[in-house]
């Protein structure tokens, strides 16, 4: 794998340690928000967030996006929006916290949030057609995100070549465990338990 080559390490090191990877099937409904900004992607209230800024726990979580609403925040504060046209479609490959840890925050895990746009904005923009005076209905957003994790029993503590004079071991920050108990540990954190 290209990530692996990247970090001088066997081919393989990677692809050899993923075991708990999933899709999964998220759907926004639509927003109802009777007073939306002028333009949501860029100034959104809390009515239009439907998934609040957060990293993901994997290594890395892959989505093909048909259309806006995904923002990624990138060092110093700027904010990268994810807008498709109508009728195209983008793919991210954000990387997540396991990720980070092993390479002793070199990769950092990307943060992001999800917006929504009324049905009256996606009109305008092209995402929901009128014909004969009626809008097409708003089922609201859907996503497939590709959660990629590693086997339970992987250790995710960082690697020798991350660990420099420059950059040296925060074991508190990137602590000595597997990534079923950084799985478990974040499940606590935000109360839900593993099916």
């Amino acid at each position: 794998c290209a990530l692996a080559k990247a970090c001088n390490l066997p081919e393989e090191f990677f692809a050899e340690k993923v075991g708990n990877s999933a899709f999964r099937l998220a759907h926004y409904p639509p927003n109802t928000n009777l007073f939306p900004t002028e333009d949501i992607i860029d100034i959104p209230t809390s009515a239009d967030i439907c998934a609040a800024m957060h990293k993901d726990i994997g290594t890395s979580t892959g989505l093909l996006i048909s259309e806006p609403g995904l923002r990624l925040l990138r060092d110093g504060g700027e904010i990268l929006k994810i807008d498709p046209e109508p009728g195209e479609t983008a793919m991210v490959i954000n990387t997540a916290d396991l990720l980070e840890a092993m390479s002793n925050g070199f990769f950092p895990s990307g943060p992001h949030e999800v917006v929504c746009l009324t049905t009256d904005e996606k009109v305008e923009r092209g995402y929901l057609t009128k014909a004969a005076g009626q809008i097409q209905k708003d089922c609201g957003r859907f996503a497939m995100p590709f959660f990629c994790h590693f086997k339970e029993e992987v250790s995710v503590k960082p690697l020798e070549q991350f660990i420099t004079h420059d950059r040296p071991w925060d074991q508190e920050k990137y602590p000595d465990r597997t990534a079923g108990e950084a799985l478990q540990e974040r499940l606590d954190e935000i109360k839900v338990s593993a099916i």
